[in-house]
């Protein structure tokens, strides 16, 4: 049946409108890992999220206030039908992800971050499996959690032949999405992403991919991420694109599958932070590469966290054998509250790299090419300006533009640019409507939290304002001592350190705490806490007061890779690492315990 389109362009109308015109693509195809393939086309989506939409309307009555339903499943194809059912429905989806709940402690800690969402935007829905939801009200908290709403399952909706939807937009007052970043437990974020805000930004993606209606895009990030929900799926189901996922687990057990997928759906686009591009040089074995050929990747996008340049000159040089063209790594900034996509490249080319004066950088916070080595390697992000989207590095004291070069908080204006936080006012005014001091700029700006330079039009970012250093006068930015420890000796894991301050009665000390790969434990610790004090000490004439090493998962991430500096700084006190080694400057002078 001819789908029914009210006037306003939404993702939904897009997604009927490729229903109509090529039913028959494939829209979602599932790589389960053990060898299956699940696939899902246009007008097979259509018709079950349109069953599952008549659902969630019979449970969600028209109502003046804003309605949500969480989405409580794992990274498969029903998680797409229950996103597009909820357009379709005009309720508005929050971002949820089920992952393996294989032992009691991770059905706790999934029932407590669902409680916590819960409260915070109080859904009518809950969409979850039937096995989850049996255990969910099994689960002495997952009962109160789920009382008084209604849980739904996506595999007992018919599949319904009468495919159409009421206007989601409500006259466009209504949100696309709520976007929960990465936080406390106790009090998530949402993020209020119009659909406005959806639209415009996977245009802006679509066309820096150069995405033509009928590829694939492949990639294996959650889907409660921005960047998996709206990066992956939402651009494929916006430029008729066909999705090629896979669950993070999936991908963490098997990295060669993400690869041997892009080669064998001709993918010419992918997206991954830049974690998975480093997992994927060290964990795939050459006998997991025969047939693969990487010549059809055009698109590499890589972002979610710092991009480092030894990860992008290392997957170049592994797979280029394999057909991999380094002018296909696309280094990208975002993050939720601009919807996901800021600053990408349009024009395929090797990343712009510059070997920045750690001294120049640490004292001044000047972003200066220098060809003398020690230098800090900084890997451009695209540029400072795509298709409406303004950036620009802004003094977070005096409120005023820095010059060229010069190290500052990214601001950011535009269409893309997320409504607000869900009810937090004072926090969404602070964040979201923030304006420059000293100029006649109407314009409000988005308040990233990120320090980054621009020069020459292109974005290099430094790190998160929250997690700077600030120690015998220094900013130290902690992502770069990080980059040069985990370097410094091969027993250390990569991307396992995390650096902080401490304050105590003589000021802040600088404390750096590295997981030992596999192989680590049988290594001489003194050397390896030597190696680690003299490279930050040569490189960034900075002299590290605690040194901690800890076995492999010590250090805490996010979902995308990010080392969460603040939790592992709280592990620390709280005497909750397992450690091998330490050393401190005083009391103990140097020595190794």
């Amino acid at each position: 049946m001819k789908a029914r389109l009210p006037d306003a362009p939404t993702l939904a109308h897009r997604l009927l409108d490729r229903t109509d015109r090529h039913p028959n693509l494939t829209a979602v195809a599932y790589h389960s890992g053990d060898g299956s393939r699940a696939a899902i086309s246009y007008a097979e989506l259509a018709a079950r999220a349109s069953a599952m939409a008549e659902w969630i309307r019979a449970r969600t009555p028209e109502q003046p206030r804003q309605q949500f339903a969480v989405i409580a499943l794992p990274n498969e194809i029903d998680y797409v039908v229950a996103f597009v059912a909820c357009q379709l429905a005009g309720v508005t989806p929050a971002t949820f992800m089920a992952p393996p709940l294989s032992t009691d402690r991770a059905v706790d800690a999934y029932v407590t971050r669902l409680g916590s969402i819960v409260r915070d935007c109080a859904p009518t829905v809950i969409i979850a499996h039937t096995d989850l939801a049996i255990r969910l009200l099994a689960h002495p908290a997952g009962a109160a959690v789920c009382q008084g709403r209604t849980l739904l399952a996506p595999e007992l909706a018919e599949p319904s032949t009468d495919i159409g939807f009421v206007d989601p937009t409500g006259g466009r007052d209504r949100l696309a999405l709520l976007q929960y970043t990465s936080g406390s437990t106790s009090r998530p974020k949402g993020v209020m992403i119009g659909h406005d805000n959806l639209t415009h930004n996977v245009g802006v993606i679509a066309h820096a991919f150069r995405s033509v209606q009928g590829e694939s895009i492949a990639g294996w990030l959650p889907l409660h991420h921005d960047m998996g929900m709206i990066g992956l799926i939402c651009h494929a189901l916006w430029a008729g694109l066909t999705a090629q996922m896979m669950a993070p687990h999936v991908f963490i057990r098997r990295p060669a599958l993400w690869l041997q997928t892009i080669s064998a759906s001709d993918a010419p686009s992918t997206v991954a932070p830049n974690f998975g591009y480093d997992l994927a040089v060290r964990r795939i074995r050459d006998d997991e590469l025969r047939g693969v050929n990487l010549t059809c990747l055009r698109t590499a996008m890589n972002g979610a966290e710092p991009v480092r340049v030894a990860t992008v000159d290392a997957f170049a040089k592994r797979f280029g054998p394999f057909g991999f063209n380094s002018q296909a790594m696309m280094p990208v900034y975002g993050l939720a509250e601009n919807t996901v996509a800021v600053s990408l490249d349009h024009r395929q080319r090797d990343p712009v790299v510059v070997g920045a004066d750690p001294i120049q950088l640490r004292d001044n916070g000047i972003v200066r090419a220098v060809r003398h080595r020690p230098a800090v390697d900084m890997v451009g992000c695209g540029t400072g300006g795509t298709h409406g989207i303004l950036t620009r590095i802004v003094d977070p004291h005096t409120r005023r533009p820095c010059p060229d070069g010069t190290v500052g908080e990214i601001w950011v204006t535009g269409p893309s640019k997320a409504h607000g936080y869900w009810q937090r006012p004072t926090e969404s005014e602070e964040t979201f409507r923030a304006r420059l001091a000293g100029r006649d700029d109407p314009r409000t700006y988005l308040r990233t939290g990120d320090l980054g330079a621009l020069r020459d039009g292109r974005l290099f970012i430094v790190g998160r304002i929250k997690d700077v250093i600030i120690a015998r006068g220094m900013n130290l930015y902690p992502q770069d001592l990080e980059h040069t420890a985990e370097t410094s000796h091969p027993a250390l894991r990569r991307g396992g350190g995390a650096a902080f301050g401490v304050l105590d009665e003589h000021g802040e000390r600088v404390v750096m705490v590295h997981e030992l790969d596999r192989f680590g434990a049988d290594v001489d610790k003194a050397q390896v806490i030597s190696s680690i004090r003299r490279a930050v000490a040569e490189i960034h004439g900075v002299t590290l007061d605690e040194v901690c090493l800890t076995g492999k998962g010590q250090v805490p991430k996010t979902t995308s890779g990010k080392v969460r500096r603040r939790e592992t700084q709280r592990r620390f006190l709280a005497g909750d690492l397992t450690v091998h080694a330490t050393w401190a400057a005083a009391p103990t002078k140097g020595a190794i315990r």
